[in-house]
């Protein structure tokens, strides 16, 4: 085994009404994310129209987590290690959670919508 992929889908945001959130939201969208907002990114919010029918959402991405078999991480699974010190072995790990964040930050879907799929994924 070289590693370990997870995915989840998240809807996407309609590209036709989606409406930025208001700096007091995207503050909270940070904190809540626990990532930071990148410098000219925008957070935005599902609104609805026609087009979408008035879900705010049109389409499906995937986000992902992988953890590579790292030696590190190999000798904890094969000394029976927990989830929770396979966690601390993977030093490059990238989880749900941060990869939802940076589809969060590029308009692509919301924060609400990652953290539907990812809930507890961290």
């Amino acid at each position: 085994m070289i590693g370990v992929l997870a995915q989840r889908l998240v809807r996407t945001l309609c590209a036709r009404c989606k409406t930025p959130l208001p700096l007091a939201q995207a503050q909270e969208a940070e904190r809540v994310l626990g990532e930071s907002i990148p410098p000219g990114a925008t957070l935005f919010a599902a609104n609805g129209c026609p087009e979408c029918r008035f879900t705010g959402y049109k389409g499906r991405i995937a986000i992902h987590e992988l953890l590579t078999m790292t030696p590190a991480v190999k000798r904890v699974i094969l000394a029976g290690g927990d989830s929770d010190e396979i966690d601390a072995a993977a030093t490059s790990k990238r989880s749900l959670l941060q990869d939802g964040a940076r589809k969060v930050f590029r308009g692509v879907t919301t924060v609400e919508e990652v953290l539907r799929v990812a809930h507890g994924e961290d």
